[in-house]
Parts: structure tokens; C-alpha cells; sequence
């Protein structure tokens, strides 16, 4: 018997010989082909990135205004039309073109509310013209990077006596399935309207001296795949609705529609009607900084998935942490099981970084081995879909009865309207 294994076990070794000698060259090219154009479309689309100019904008709310989120989702759906793609093999391949993307962002600094809009500093202009259009009485201010204001790295916020909460926000159903948007907010009469921004500033207006909270949306105009994978949505739905009976005249079984039930109508029109509007790829972070002495966990890790969750639907969609880069939690049995502490702490640098950078997940599978870090793999960060109402119910200027409150900055002074002749478009070098 062990003859028979050693003898074939040594015709196996001169098999593999053969064909390595015969077909080696082959073999090699169908392995390393596709390794090297994946390195190259990565490093194509990393300098592309880099060559990218950003420009911080902050977008200060009037006194008072009466524009429903209505006037974002407009302002949304201009920034749509700037979509690009790669067109042809050479933008591709050898420029490296990727999609470029805006960051939303809401920051309480110690309890004082501001709006931003980051954006690739082409596109100035027609940020600046669409709000003007829109919220004709508001200012836009080009400022600094908020953010180039504290820290880079976390040992320097454990060295100032801070710490920090960082997280993503993911979508708890498939993105097809639309949350609640600003039109279940909005009533017949003024006086009961309800602007759904309101929970989320009303809770940042509460922070204490030396509390800070960061929350960015990035925002990257979607192909219609999303759409495509709704429509088969739909379809799968309406089908649960068909069963096979027997027919009347030959008793073979036939398939026979039944009548849906009035929530399950509702679902299906509520995913048809989120198709007819734009949709953008999506990442929302958040970052959480204060004085160890008053960190408050609770408020980082479940206050503001609560404010969040007023946009949840039961039957359709809500928000919670990506449990897998969320920094404040670490269990021993999650994978991979060991130095705990050392994977908080890569985690909290990763959060913090792909915040500081706007930077979107990568998508391409050697770029994320590239971008390995021993203590975070991350894998697990995940862009999804939402339209641009959606959107709008997030960020937009707040009604004029929330900008009563006195923890958001606004001007005081009505303007007569937005500069005249204010160019659209402008080359910049």
C-alpha cells in the first residue's frame, strides 16, 4: 500500500512538471493579467484623486426663510447633471477617471450649528448659483477646513485630554427600500408643519463647552444600476402576489394574481416613486469629540442613530452604525479575535482619516489589499443609494421657525439678491 501512494504521488509531481513546462507561460499570464491591471487601474485612479482641488464652502442660513426641502432637493439635482464617467478606454485606463463627489456637512462646534458643502473647486460656481436661486437671501462663505483645526491622530486628541467617536451609518434594509422623507413631514397648514432637520439640530444645539460633532454626508452622482436592481425589486414583490390555481376549462394549474394588501401597495409605490428622482451613492460619517471628563457615549453611539431613525419607516427603510467600523464597539467574539485594543485604535484612526480625506470606499478589490492597516482591514465600509429627496430630508436650510433657536449662525441682514452676472463655470488650472 505504500508503494502504490509513493508511486502516485510521484506520477502527480511529474503531471504538475508537464504541464507547468508546457503551459507555464499561459498559466502565469491568466494569474498575473488581471493582478496587474487592477494595480495599474488603481494607481490610474488614485492620481486622478489626488490631481482633485477642493474647495470648503459654508452656507449660512438667513434670519428667515419659508424654502421647504423642496429648494435642496432642487439644488440636489443640479449637482446631478455635473455627473462624469469614464467615456471611452483611454479615461479609463490611462486617466483614470472615477466619478468626482460633494460632502454634506452639519457641525456643531460647543453647541453652535454650521453648514458646509465640500466640493471639487470647479464646480464653485454652480454651487453658489444654485443656492442663490434657491435660498436667495442666504450667504456662502469660502473658509477653511474645519477640520485641519484639530488633530490628525488620535494620540494627539489622548494628549489634549479629548476623546473621539467615530462611525458610518448604513441603510438597515437594501437601499431600493426608501426611508421617510420630508414629504411625510410636511401638513396642510403652517402652523402644524414639521421640518424634519429639526431633532438633529435641536440635539447638536446641546452640546457643552469643548464637545464637538462632526456629520458628513459624501454624495456621488449613481449610475442607473440602482434603479435597475429596485425595478427587480418591484417585480419580486408583485410576483409573492401570484399563486397557481386550477383552471376552469382544462383543471391544469394557471397562474392567478391576487390582490395585495393596502402596506404592501404602499411599499411598492413608494420604491417606484424613489426611482423617479436621482439617485447618489452615499456614505455618512460621523465624529464625536470631547473632554474625557464629560464624553458621552450614550449621545455618540445611540442619541444620534435615534435622531437619525425619525426618517425611518417601518415597513421600508431606517439608519443604523455599520457594526464593523463603528469605533466603540469591540467584542472578543467578533473576528478576529484578538488584540482588542489595537483594532479600537485602528478603527477610530480609520473613521477619523477617511473623514478628514472625504474619502469614499474603495471599490476595486486590490485597492482595498493596498490600503491594509494590521489593526483595520477595512473591508467593511460600504457606500449605498439615496435620492436626492432623501437627501434634501437630511440637509437642507432649516425652516424659519427652527432658525429661531439661537444655536445656529445666520445673518441677521436681508440681501437684495445674488450677484449679478455671476459666472456658472470658470477653467481652473
Amino acid at each position: 500500500m505504500p508503494n502504490i501512494i509513493s508511486d502516485l504521488t510521484v506520477k502527480f509531481q511529474s503531471l504538475l512538471l508537464d504541464i507547468f513546462s508546457n503551459f507555464g507561460a499561459l498559466i502565469g499570464f491568466i494569474i498575473l493579467f488581471p493582478l496587474t491591471t487592477s494595480v495599474w487601474l488603481w494607481w490610474k485612479q488614485i492620481l486622478f484623486k489626488n490631481n482633485m482641488v477642493w474647495i470648503t464652502l459654508e452656507i449660512v442660513p438667513p434670519r428667515e426663510t419659508r424654502k421647504s426641502p423642496k429648494a435642496m432637493e432642487q439644488i440636489l439635482t443640479s449637482l446631478y447633471s455635473l455627473r462624469n464617467a469614464p467615456g471611452n478606454f483611454f479615461e479609463k485606463w490611462w486617466d483614470g477617471e472615477v466619478t468626482q463627489w460633494f460632502s454634506l456637512e452639519t457641525v456643531s462646534f460647543e453647541g453652535e450649528v454650521h453648514f458646509f458643502v465640500r466640493s471639487p473647486i470647479k464646480f464653485k460656481n454652480v454651487i453658489e448659483a444654485s443656492f442663490y436661486a434657491h435660498y436667495p437671501d442666504c450667504e456662502i462663505m469660502t473658509v477653511d477646513d474645519y477640520t485641519k483645526r484639530f488633530p490628525q491622530e488620535t494620540k494627539e486628541f489622548y494628549e489634549r485630554n479629548l476623546d473621539i467617536f467615530g462611525s458610518e451609518i448604513i441603510l438597515y434594509k437594501d437601499d431600493a427600500y426608501p426611508i421617510r422623507t420630508y414629504v411625510q413631514f410636511e401638513a396642510i397648514e403652517e402652523e402644524q408643519k414639521i421640518d424634519p432637520i429639526s431633532g438633529l439640530l435641536e440635539n447638536l444645539g446641546k452640546l457643552k463647552k469643548g464637545e464637538n460633532f462632526w456629520l458628513q454626508m459624501l454624495i456621488r452622482p449613481a449610475d442607473s444600476a440602482w434603479r435597475e436592481k429596485a425595478i427587480k425589486l418591484v417585480k419580486e414583490l408583485k410576483d409573492k402576489s401570484v399563486i397557481e390555481v386550477p383552471g376552469i376549462e382544462t383543471g391544469k394549474k394557471i397562474k392567478a394574481p391576487m390582490a395585495l394588501t393596502p402596506g404592501e401597495t404602499d411599499i411598492i409605490k413608494a420604491i417606484e416613486n424613489s426611482m423617479t428622482k436621482p439617485g447618489f451613492d452615499t456614505v455618512i460619517r460621523l465624529i464625536y469629540i470631547a473632554p474625557k471628563t464629560i464624553f458621552d457615549n450614550t449621545f455618540a453611539n445611540k442619541g444620534i442613530t435615534g435622531i437619525l431613525n425619525q426618517y425611518s419607516s417601518m415597513s421600508l427603510n431606517s439608519f443604523w452604525h455599520n457594526i464593523n467600523v463603528r469605533t466603540t464597539e469591540m467584542k472578543w467574539h467578533r473576528y478576529p479575535f484578538f488584540k482588542l485594543k489595537e483594532r479600537l485604535e485602528g478603527r477610530k484612526q480609520r473613521v477619523l482619516k477617511d473623514y478628514i480625506g472625504r474619502v469614499f470606499p474603495e471599490e476595486l478589490t486590490i485597492g482595498k489589499f493596498l490600503n491594509l492597516n494590521p489593526s483595520n482591514f477595512n473591508f467593511f465600509s460600504k457606500s449605498f443609494v439615496l435620492n436626492s429627496e432623501e437627501l434634501a430630508t437630511i440637509y437642507h436650510l432649516p425652516y424659519y421657525f427652527v432658525l429661531t433657536a439661537p444655536f445656529i449662525q445666520r445673518i441677521e441682514s436681508k440681501k437684495t439678491g445674488p450677484p449679478v452676472g455671476l459666472p456658472i463655470f470658470k477653467d481652473v488650472n
